[in-house]
């Protein structure tokens, strides 16, 4: 479609040109009939030539002048977009304080205390001033980090949109399943000096961003048994927001372990998780069409259509730079270093998509301004200088008018208002200036069809830069073609049939 837009684009730049060369021969000729017949035709041609030049030399310094000046207007006006996107941006960081955050899922991890014990030797001296040999024991808490053996994860995303005064944010509501399976650690592994393990002690913790921002949860399902939660994570330095289920009934005889958790969590703009299993497969749905796939690890397969997306991952734990298990405070890991998730993407943004549509201002000044010349060409009546001031202040306005409209009722039947608007009030302006109902009429037209360029220049997201550029150098080519016979004169050419 953006290729198609394009070639009609080019196809609408050509008939302009050849338009104006058709115009400006026939000028040309009508001139040259009133002109004396004793003159010589190649004499008669030159005189013709350069009375047009003069005339539109003049006229075309003007309204460039005037186009320049336009850029003020222009500036102000996007000025104005972007103090609105930022209050925008300020309305959607409040409504995500009050729903939720970007979530992150950090977990579940299995913490298990125990107690080193150290035994050292040293000599001291007795009463009798004899050397002896003592030892002396001491002991040093510590707690072992294991992961999952391997961890699934499965999300289903649910859009919704919370309002605040003419503003609407795009947040979602989520169910989650968490399943992981844990294999008996041998703590010896991690320590020489193992003394004994408190297995009564033990704790799992799921890390969670936004903590308050949990709809519901189910309570902890560990080895079939129900276990109940409590808020914080108690490892801040690794796991700074989130929960934990004590394990009191843990101990040395079940070698595996089945954890099962459910909950429901608000949350804006994304959803990221941790692969913290030798093995982590991750599913995420949902039925908003637009995903941005973000993270460290891009989704081994996904499916986008109109009903929504589908995406999964399989990321092993050589994905990582940190072990499976660990002495908390022996080793500095960051289980952030490597994250996996995906955006709700809204490809219809309007502060962006007006902001450029501004940045086409002075661009559409210059094809407005071009237009009217080939008005005037082709009727014969010239505009004042302050009838094309009016009129750049109105072309100017069209980007207010867009901005207001668009922050109500969208941006596509906002254009189509501001379009409409502009053009109207400037071909019935133009008409009426020309007494011309015709005239008018076919400004409309001219002009529909410029502002049909801009908009197609904003739906080329991947084009738009070869469509602008191309745009531009077939505006030079009118204009080299119209200034390409100038030449410096002190004073205007005179009909040498006209007595002295």
């Amino acid at each position: 479609m953006a290729l198609i837009a394009l070639l009609l684009v080019m196809v609408l730049i050509g008939f302009v040109v050849v338009f104006i060369m058709v115009k400006l021969a026939i000028r040309i000729n009508s001139k040259l009939g009133s002109l004396s017949a004793s003159s010589s035709p190649q004499r008669r041609t030159q005189i013709v030539i350069q009375q047009l030049q003069h005339s539109l030399t003049k006229r075309i310094v003007a309204i460039a002048i005037l186009g320049l000046a336009m850029a003020i207007p222009l500036t102000i006006v996007e000025g104005v977009v972007g103090e609105r996107s930022r209050y925008y941006d300020q309305v959607i960081r409040e409504i995500a304080n009050l729903w939720g955050h970007q979530q992150v899922i950090q977990g579940p991890i299995l913490m298990i205390p125990f107690i080193e014990k150290f035994v050292s030797e040293e000599e001291v001296k007795n009463e009798a001033g004899e050397t002896e040999t003592k030892s002396k024991t001491h002991y040093r808490n510590q707690t072992a980090i294991i992961l999952p053996q391997s961890l699934e994860l499965i999300a289903d995303i649910k859009e919704r949109y919370r309002k605040r005064a003419i503003y609407k944010s795009l947040v979602y509501a989520s169910k989650l399943k968490i399943r992981a399976d844990f294999v008996q650690p041998n703590l010896k592994e991690l320590s020489a000096h193992l003394h004994r393990i408190e297995w009564h002690k033990a704790r799992v913790v799921v890390g969670l961003s936004d903590t308050k921002s949990i709809d519901s949860i189910s309570q902890l399902n560990w080895n079939g048994q129900k276990q109940g939660l409590a808020s914080g994570t108690g490892i801040s330095e690794i796991i700074p927001h989130g929960f934990h289920a004590p394990l009191s009934a843990m101990g040395p005889e079940v070698q595996n372990h089945r954890l099962e958790l459910d909950l429901d969590l608000n949350g804006s703009h994304g959803l990221r998780f941790a692969p913290l299993g030798e093995t982590t497969t991750a599913k995420v749905s949902s039925s908003w069409p637009h995903p941005s796939f973000a993270g460290n690890l891009l989704p081994d397969t996904h499916a986008i259509d109109a009903s929504g997306f589908v995406a999964t991952w399989e990321i092993p734990h050589l994905a990582r730079n940190y072990p499976q298990m660990w002495v908390l405070n022996k080793a500095k890991v960051n289980i952030d270093e490597l994250l996996a998730g995906v955006d709700l993407f809204e490809p219809v943004f309007i502060y962006s998509r007006i902001t450029r549509a501004v940045k086409y201002g002075l661009l559409i000044v210059a094809l407005t301004y071009l237009t009217f010349l080939v008005f005037e060409l082709t009727t014969g009546s010239a505009l004042h200088i302050v009838q094309y001031g009016l009129i750049g202040a109105a072309l100017a306005l069209f980007y207010l008018l867009l901005l207001s409209l668009a922050e109500h009722i969208g941006f596509t039947n906002a254009y189509l208002g501001a379009t409409g608007a502009s053009v109207g009030l400037i071909s019935s302006y133009v008409g009426a200036a020309s007494n011309s109902v015709r005239r008018g009429v076919f400004l409309f037209g001219l002009l529909a069809m410029l502002y049909g360029l801009l908009y197609s220049l904003l739906q080329m997201e991947d084009y738009a830069l070869l469509a602008g550029s191309l745009v531009l150098f077939a505006v030079l080519i009118v204009l080299m073609y119209l200034t390409r016979g100038l030449k410096v004169e002190n004073k205007p050419p005179s009909d040498p049939t006209t007595p002295d």
